[in-house]
């Protein structure tokens, strides 16, 4: 009798492990392992290793589970820059948001939903991942 293929478990990412991350991102950038088209594949195994350092008793992260995480934050910040970018909304240091009157969050969650979540939310990583985003063409 065959078994149904295994759901890996929903690996959960705490703020301290995603700044971790970035922040080691940001190290192998100023080492010269980031190209146009990504990262050389041993910045993933150098992260990995950095968390595991970092939380050694917390959950294993692999490289699949940390660029599948890259991707959604990288994919976040671009929502917030062009949301900074967008007329009527503003960017608050203080509470890392963006801000904008209730009308304008309301014209421009209609069509563009996937930004809603920064609607309520901080993104503290903004400033950080200016560093190593902006300027790449991938």
């Amino acid at each position: 009798m065959a078994t149904a293929p295994q759901k890996k478990a929903h690996v959960k990412w705490t703020p301290t492990e995603e700044t971790i991350l970035v922040d080691t991102l940001i190290a192998q950038k100023e080492l010269g392992l980031q190209s146009e088209n990504g990262w050389k594949p041993t910045v993933w195994t150098t992260v990995a290793a950095v968390l595991r350092e970092n939380f050694p008793d917390g959950a294993t992260k692999g490289v699949k589970q940390i660029r599948s995480r890259w991707q959604r934050i990288k994919a976040q910040f671009h929502i917030v820059q062009t949301l900074r970018r967008q007329s009527g909304f503003g960017w608050s240091e203080g509470i890392q948001m963006v801000t904008a009157p209730s009308h304008v969050w309301d014209s421009y969650l209609t069509a563009h939903p996937k930004a809603k979540p920064f609607r309520k939310r901080p993104f503290p990583l903004y400033e950080r991942l200016s560093m190593i985003i902006d300027g790449t063409v991938a």
